[in-house]
């Protein structure tokens, strides 16, 4: 099995490979893939993320939750220019009537990744959404078809997830924790630690592997 930073290189390489129009062609289908299925359906929440460089974009499942007038949220690091620092949180945005306006919701952070302004009144908790079906779509540098998933090593989602959990339990919310990426992104093993947290699938543009 490769170690963390072998892959983690020899992702940076396939996924800049890709050309854009491969990219934006295969998060298109990822993003179907996830419309129709019940994870999205029956969801009441969806906490998603805003991609950044050559990620995979969930960017049409987040407008369709909106326009379908589900929950949705997104994360915020608490402060990613501190290599010590882990933590973050999610916020949540709404619908707007044009492109400025919803983006005027979000800062760039130091990475270039838009972030949601960090407003108490919008700040997630399951305890605004107690007995709710919640739909996790996390972003990845490689995923496995057992659920294992490998970061960028700064531990912000797995962090976040095991607290998610946790949150979600007492409050008797049902989480499906998504991984999203693309097919080249699927290896057969992923080197995990304790700390590290399983997802229940995985979503690429050829489908969903159910973990």
């Amino acid at each position: 099995m490769m170690q963390k930073d072998e892959l983690r290189k020899k992702m940076k390489v396939l996924r800049a490979a890709m050309t854009q129009q491969e990219r934006l062609f295969a998060s298109h289908k990822a993003c179907l893939v996830v419309l129709k299925a019940d994870l999205f359906m029956s969801a009441d929440v969806i906490l998603t993320y805003m991609a950044v460089k050559y990620e995979a974009d969930p960017f049409r499942i987040m407008t369709a939750a909106l326009h379908e007038h589900k929950a949705v949220a997104c994360p915020r690091c608490k402060d990613c220019s501190s290599a010590l620092n882990s933590d973050m949180d999610f916020f949540c945005v709404q619908d707007a009537v044009d492109e400025s306006s919803f983006y005027a919701q979000f800062t760039k952070n130091a990475w270039g990744i838009r972030e949601p302004l960090p407003l108490k009144k919008t700040l997630f908790s399951c305890s605004r959404f107690k007995n709710k079906r919640i739909t996790v779509i996390v972003p990845g540098c490689a995923f496995s078809a057992t659920g294992d998933r490998l970061g960028w090593g700064r531990g912000y989602y797995d962090n976040w997830l095991m607290k998610l959990k946790e949150d979600a339990a007492s409050h008797d919310c049902l989480l499906n924790i998504v991984g999203f990426c693309y097919d080249c992104q699927l290896v057969p093993a992923v080197p995990v630690e304790a700390h590290d947290v399983c997802m229940d699938c995985i979503v690429t543009q050829s489908g969903i592997i159910r973990c």
